[in-house]
């Protein structure tokens, strides 16, 4: 099995720097893990991908003393790295990395895994691969998507627009503490099935949901069209709201 490491160009400071992978195909997948981090992914006209990212490395002087007098000493910074293995273009950013700011422009196409382990947003917008992301705390926003989603908000709002007329293969949006927003202006066929465990299942659709029982829960289910590929909506602690078009930003 061949093995690429792509070679970055980083200037001397941890702070806005710019790493990109040329040559990218639709099959190729982007896994990006975070620390502490912003990331907004955006769409590019050409087969290159691009992060750019300004971090800011933790102050160990900030580290509080320990009861024996000691204190913990951290790495001052730690960089980003980058590397491909056939069709895999993972990034990373340690918690050394500090809190960062990532701007990903990449080809529509391909699919996305983003993952902020401990505190940060995502946006992603106009995308047409299958997306993942996952953020600890932090919302996710994802509009005028057109492939498959799986997104999950431990600790934050997830807002998912799907604009596309068919939906390739089961999607889901789940949220532990905050609001679950889902906004379907084409309206595709598929099934939709939502639990609300503390909260209400809102919506403005054209259509009767069913409840039904599984494992003890009780699910709002409805099919849109001849019904399709299954669209699961969890909320723990709050709201699943389903719509038309999403809320115009005020």
């Amino acid at each position: 099995m061949k093995k690429l490491i792509i070679l970055l160009l980083i200037s001397a400071p941890v702070a806005a720097d710019q790493v990109s992978v040329e040559s990218v195909t639709e099959r190729d997948s982007l896994i990006l893990s975070a620390w502490n981090a912003n990331i907004d992914v955006r769409s590019s006209d050409t087969d290159t991908l691009t992060i750019d990212y300004d971090c800011v490395p933790p102050d160990s002087a900030t580290e509080a003393p320990r009861e024996d007098g000691l204190r913990v000493v951290r790495r001052a910074g730690v960089r980003p790295e980058l590397t491909r293995n056939d069709d895999r273009i993972i990034f990373r950013a340690r918690e050394e990395s500090g809190d960062c700011r990532m701007t990903v422009t990449a080809p529509t196409s391909i699919s996305l895994d983003l993952r902020i382990n401990n505190a940060g947003r995502v946006t992603i917008e106009d995308w047409l691969g299958a997306v993942t992301a996952w953020s600890a705390a932090g919302d996710v926003d994802v509009t005028n998507q057109r492939g498959p989603f799986s997104i999950t908000a431990m600790s934050g709002d997830a807002t998912v627009e799907y604009s596309g007329e068919t939906l390739a293969s089961v999607s889901a949006v789940t949220v532990a503490s905050g609001t679950l927003r889902l906004a379907l202006p084409a309206q595709p066929p598929l099934t939709l099935r939502a639990k609300a465990r503390w909260g209400d299942v809102l919506t403005d659709l054209d259509v009767n949901f069913i409840e039904e029982a599984q494992d003890d829960a009780f699910w709002s289910v409805t099919e849109l069209g001849d019904g399709g590929p299954v669209v699961t909506l969890r909320n723990l602690n709050s709201d699943i709201v389903i719509t038309k078009t999403l809320p115009a930003v005020e």
